[in-house]
């Protein structure tokens, strides 16, 4: 029997099953026989039980039991535990007429510390709360060259989106835009930006709340930072609170590849952006 726990549950895991312990009370369980089952007993729901026992589930079966891809199958009518696996790293693999499959395999983050840029080109790293949607907002604004979903400016090493959602680790969601700047300017990707945020929400935007879903504008080249701020300053005077950061960027890593163009692969996915939004930032469009 192995025991691991973290400041929330306690799992005492017998092979493919353990209890989810919280304080010495057992709220519920999660196994693993050729797909995740987890179960928090209903007077315990809605207190991140399940997504703090999945966390250490995921690598104990991941880096102990060596098993490279799981799998949850979950019912069209069990919005919980969607939820439960959509936040915790799982991706849809297929869906059918009663549900979907996901599949989790261990996380795998690089750093873009060797980014080079041609000499048209410039680059911002954007985050404006999930970054599914944020990314698709850049993908229509004409002269764009390369999005990248990804993790700025925390202080964990190689971390991965369950890592990410625990609120512990600096993180924020956020874009890489590199784009030519012969075809489109500064001011005008942040233009779009600012169009598709809610600057007055700290560590918030729509539904999503978290300090991973903070706001901020970050930048490599310092010869940008005037140029930014103007555009930044021109924003905020209209505000009384205004909580979006300005600050050079510090780390960037590329998130997982199935965070990369969701949106593409899944249509239907959720998006905090709404249409309207989107139809402002095409109107940018020369």
């Amino acid at each position: 029997m192995k025991t691991i726990k973290n400041t929330l549950v306690t799992l005492k895991i017998d092979n493919h099953r353990s209890d989810i312990i919280h304080d010495g009370t057992v709220v519920g369980y999660i196994s693993y026989q050729d797909e995740l089952d987890i179960y928090i007993d209903t007077q315990y729901r809605g207190r991140h039980f399940a997504t703090n026992a999945l966390y250490l589930f995921n690598q104990y079966l991941h880096d102990t039991l060596k098993i490279d891809a799981l799998r949850a199958y979950i019912p069209n009518n069990n919005d919980i535990a969607r939820h439960v696996v959509e936040h915790s790293g799982y991706h849809i693999d297929k869906k059918d007429y009663d549900g979907t499959l996901y599949i989790h395999t261990k996380a795998s983050t690089t750093k873009d510390d060797a980014l080079t840029l041609n000499d048209n080109e410039e680059c911002l790293y954007l985050a404006g709360g999930c970054f599914w949607g944020m990314e698709r907002v850049f993908k229509v604004l004409d002269g764009v060259i390369n999005t990248t979903t990804g993790y700025a400016n925390g202080h964990l090493d190689n971390p991965s989106y369950e890592d990410i959602i625990r609120n512990d680790t600096g993180y924020r969601e956020c874009v890489r835009v590199i784009y030519d700047k012969k075809k489109v300017t500064l001011e005008t990707v942040l233009e779009a930006y600012f169009m598709c945020i809610d600057p007055t929400l700290k560590n918030q935007q729509g539904e999503d709340i978290g300090e991973q879903y903070q706001t901020g504008i970050y930048y490599r080249n310092p010869d940008l930072y005037e140029r930014i701020k103007k555009v930044y300053d021109l924003n905020s005077q209209d505000y009384s609170d205004f909580h979006v950061e300005l600050k050079p960027l510090d780390v960037f890593y590329e998130a997982e590849e199935y965070h990369q163009n969701y949106l593409d692969k899944h249509p239907d996915g959720y998006c905090h952006i709404t249409r309207v939004d989107l139809e402002r930032v095409k109107s940018l469009n020369k």
